[in-house]
């Protein structure tokens, strides 16, 4: 008992020591009740435990505590909360109603079949919301919970994201951790199927934050563990997936959590490893689950488990074996009745068809599931899909075709910029790239770049090519379009706001009218080298008012080589992506256009850039000996900035290292020309020491 007590919350064993009964009841009715709604059963376990050693009447334990009892097993009996809902309505208690509707669903979602079991608790569900006055905001946030796993379930994925933001709503009007920590996992589930990768990135990092102020229980924890290892794994940083993932397993307690949050961490394990080629890892883990899958009968959460083993074994270039877990997979998910279970595996089972040469079989299929997937809002499964349908085109020589398909991929995930397939590695999408947008020169930046649908060149004259038509500057007509391309380049191209843009292009202009010349602008932008009775891609996205460029779609020079020059600071640089990044300024921004102020800015701020990566450059190739690299890299940057001393210290340094000080006296007195000419001032004392070493005299 003193284990047990240092376990209790300190009103709970007062109640004991007093021997008040009646007082440990009616605080475990009240508290106990919240502690399910926030998923905590550990803690009412704990708190139930005493109860087996005081001799109690049947009659005087609340119908609240005979219900916790029942809900916090392992296994929720199913045929139990008929009786509390019916016995709480009966007594008007509607939050223990609401914890008995939420347990319903757990239980069915728990015993993975027999899903129809959803629709009579998803109705009154929705009958205890549309009267939410009789119950707190924990409670409501819990139902919302509930109803959106039903929807998720059920293969309704973005009507159970809206309906998790509504959880999320009353969550935080409760001021739950757990429940908002819950939200996290519900809707990253969701965002994720949905290709939404960078939304489900800013609910993860917010619940990571979350998480760092209030630790949630054990329960919400492992869920949100789990959930975060798969965003890790989908987003390409398998590494970081798996260490998150064999934290979850092997946390404690974590045997004994109900099926669903046992297969999920082993499962989302399961892929992790195989992108690792950890075969003997991933046949233990096989081995476990087994064993633990003989004792139930648990078909979603088992169509889930046979996806993530088949998964592993595409991954490891064993599609035969792969084949025999997804069969079971697609077996299980028509027993469990669930529209969800039957998407996933359905990917899958097309890949492995065109793994084992089915190609015109593997074709038929995926184009069914592809419309499916499209129509459900499952965009990852749709994105993947194309992908694959694009390759077998491409393998039967429909070339026109595979573009095609590649393209409707991209669309599905217009917000990044290389898509990570399901069930295939990194190289698989970039080597699918280059087969269909390939070009003679050497890879880089600057090849990924050309290899994108739509490419801007900016550095230098206006040049957009749209597949295979290129438009310049010269014969590009309507002033405003081109003004608005130039402005979301300058301004980065990520959500640039309505606001933004009709400030720098209509300042002068009431606001609907302004408005609405964008919507034109806009419009007329995305038809830019369409042909007549084409579709045009979809690189121009608006959302909330904010205007992007697809990067899955479009490659602009001058982002590119922003982005690289300020993502990679000197003692994290890679030298060859640097050069990469350089060899794109083959000019000044837009040298030639000087009608606005804007313009102007960014071409002195991107010049500055370069001069500064010449600079980091040249150091990168001395310290790697390869010094006479460097020469050609300052001399473009001093022909861009002929005013910069540091410019011709790094240039004599390298000559006199080379050991040529005659060229090294020429940059100086090349210097000294420049210097005196535009701001009649001599060079500074490093540079005449530099000239001095190399033998000018005095």
């Amino acid at each position: 008992m003193d284990a047990l007590s240092f376990q209790l919350s300190e009103i709970y064993k007062r109640a004991l020591e007093e021997g008040d009964t009646a007082g440990y009841l009616a605080s475990l009715s009240e508290e106990g009740l919240k502690w399910w709604f926030q998923m905590d059963t550990p803690s009412i376990q704990v708190h139930l435990l005493p109860l087996n050693t005081i001799t109690l009447n049947p009659q005087e334990i609340p119908l609240r505590v005979r219900f916790l009892t029942e809900a916090s097993k392992q296994t929720i009996p199913y045929e139990e909360m008929e009786s509390f809902y019916r016995a709480f309505m009966e007594e008007g208690d509607y939050e223990g109603a609401s914890a008995a509707a939420g347990a319903a669903v757990a239980s069915v979602w728990d015993s993975g079949r027999e899903f129809e079991r959803y629709r009579l608790w998803y109705k009154r569900i929705n009958a205890l919301l549309r009267d939410a006055s009789h119950i707190s905001p924990l409670a409501s946030a819990s139902l919302y919970g509930f109803k959106g796993l039903v929807e998720l379930t059920t293969g309704e994925i973005k009507k159970a994201y809206d309906t998790f933001l509504l959880q999320r709503e009353h969550a935080e009007e409760a001021n739950s951790c757990p429940l908002r920590i819950f939200f996290a996992v519900a809707a990253t589930y969701s965002l994720i199927w949905m290709g939404r990768l960078s939304e489900a990135e800013v609910v993860i990092k917010d619940a990571e934050a979350l998480c760092e102020t209030g630790m949630p229980n054990i329960v919400v924890n492992v869920y949100f563990q789990t959930t975060r290892g798969l965003y890790y794994y989908v987003t390409g940083q398998v590494q970081k997936a798996r260490e998150i993932l064999t934290g979850v397993v092997g946390s404690p307690f974590f045997d004994d959590l109900p099926p669903p949050g046992y297969y999920l961490g082993y499962g989302h394990l399961l892929l992790t490893l195989a992108a690792l080629s950890d075969e003997e890892g991933i046949e233990g883990i096989a081995q476990r689950l087994r064993q633990k899958a003989l004792k139930e009968i648990n078909h979603f959460h088992l169509s889930y488990l046979y996806y993530n083993l088949g998964s592993a074994y595409l991954l490891l270039g064993r599609p035969q074996k792969a084949l025999v877990h997804v069969r079971e997979s697609m077996k299980r998910a028509d027993l469990s009745h669930s529209m969800t279970a039957h998407q996933i595996p359905a990917l899958l089972f097309g890949q492995v068809l065109s793994d084992t040469h089915r190609e015109k079989e593997a074709l038929e299929h995926l184009l069914r599931w592809f419309r499916r997937w499209s129509a459900k809002d499952f965009n990852l499964l749709a994105s993947t899909g194309a992908l694959e349908i694009a390759r077998i085109y491409l393998r039967m020589g429909e070339f026109e075709r595979a573009r095609e398909y590649f393209e409707k991929a991209l669309t599905f995930m217009p917000e990044v910029k290389e898509i990570v397939p399901l069930n295939r590695s990194k190289r698989f999408f970039q080597e699918l790239k280059e087969s269909l947008y390939g070009c003679e020169r050497s890879p880089g930046i600057t090849i990924q770049m050309e290899r994108s649908p739509v490419c801007i060149i900016t550095f230098g004259d206006l040049l957009i090519r749209v597949a295979d038509r290129m438009i310049y500057d010269r014969k590009w007509r309507g002033g405003r379009t081109k003004t608005l391309l130039k402005a979301l380049v300058v301004l980065g191209g990520k959500k640039v706001s309505y606001d933004t843009l009709i400030d720098m292009l209509w300042p002068d202009m009431e606001g609907d009218r302004a408005e609405n010349n964008l919507k034109v602008a806009i419009s007329r932008l995305r038809q830019l080298g369409v042909k007549e009775g084409e579709t045009p891609l979809k690189w121009i996205l608006v959302k909330d008012r904010k205007v992007s460029l697809a990067g899955a779609l479009c490659s602009v020079d001058s982002i590119l080589f922003h982005e690289t020059l300020r993502r990679n600071p000197a003692d994290e640089i890679d030298r060859d992506i640097l050069r990469d990044a350089i060899n794109l300024y083959r000019d000044d921004f837009l040298p030639n256009d000087d009608s606005e102020v804007w313009i102007i800015r960014h071409r002195e701020m991107l010049r500055g850039e370069f001069v500064r990566g010449c600079l980091l450059l040249a150091d990168l190739l001395r310290k790697e000996g390869e010094t006479a690299e460097a020469i050609p890299y300052l001399e473009r940057a001093v022909e861009r900035d002929p005013l910069n001393e540091e410019l011709y210290e790094a240039l004599m340094d390298v000559h006199l290292e080379r050991g040529y000080p005659s060229q090294a006296l020429r940059v100086y007195l090349s210097a000294e020309e420049a210097l005196r000419r535009e701001l009649g001032i001599s060079p500074g004392p490093k540079l005449k020491a530099l000239a001095e070493r190399a033998g000018l005299k005095g």
